[in-house]
């Protein structure tokens, strides 16, 4: 009894082992731009007319994705340590040390090194206000504390970020996969244009299926 049990058990991990295999074999493959997609069976490519890029759509029964392929294509909301490095909080700075009564211009604007970027902590005394981050910075010989909010809109989404044979790779997904969205960028190292694949408003078996997706994207010249 026990031999037919186990017998039972191997036949139906393999089977379901080899349902998935004949449902990947299923998917298609589908180019745009320099890169290419496997989707499942009843996606198709809707190409649309764009200014400056290769625009369009691709569209299942329950779920489409638009992408952009080019010079500006979107390459979504900025990770935390992008909006560090980059983000407007850095233009804003100098204008807090503007004095009255003296008019600025690209010359005179204040100088503002930036020693440290370290998180927040109970002793800053400013978790209350939201504040997430502070940059440690001086100015004339004069150091002084400058605290840093992580707009929402970065908070809500979650990041994979990595390069793969030389093209660099960024997947955004979102807590809140009604309102926001999931999406990947392609770049080539060094090249000009870019590939933004994008959708939103899913459910979250939805946006599994577009995570799935986005891990099959690769260069057309690799797929030969």
């Amino acid at each position: 009894m026990k031999k037919l049990l186990t017998i039972g058990i191997l036949s139906l991990f393999f089977g379901c082992i080899e349902t998935e295999k004949k449902s990947a074999t299923l998917w298609k493959t589908i180019e745009f731009g320099d890169y290419i997609f496997d989707f499942p069976p009843d996606y198709k490519l809707i190409e649309e007319n764009g200014i400056d890029s290769y625009v369009g759509k691709i569209k299942g029964n329950d779920m489409y994705f638009e992408f952009d392929f080019g010079f500006y294509s979107t390459h979504f909301e900025q990770t935390i340590e992008e909006y560090l490095k980059e983000g407007n909080w850095r233009a804003s700075l100098p204008l807090q040390l503007m004095k009255d009564n003296i008019t600025y211009d690209d010359t005179n604007m204040p100088k503002v090194e930036i020693i440290n970027i370290r998180p927040v902590n109970a002793k800053d005394n400013l978790r209350q206000n939201k504040y997430d981050f502070i940059a440690e910075c001086k100015h004339n010989k004069k150091n002084f504390n400058y605290p840093i909010s992580i707009p929402d809109d970065i908070k809500e989404q979650n990041f994979r970020i990595d390069t793969i044979k030389n093209v660099y790779r960024k997947i955004v997904f979102s807590n809140d996969t009604k309102n926001g969205i999931t999406g990947i960028y392609l770049a080539k190292i060094g090249g000009a244009k870019a590939l933004a694949l994008l959708t939103s408003n899913l459910t979250k078996d939805q946006q599994k299926t577009a995570l799935k997706i986005f891990e099959t994207g690769r260069l057309k010249i690799l797929n030969k």
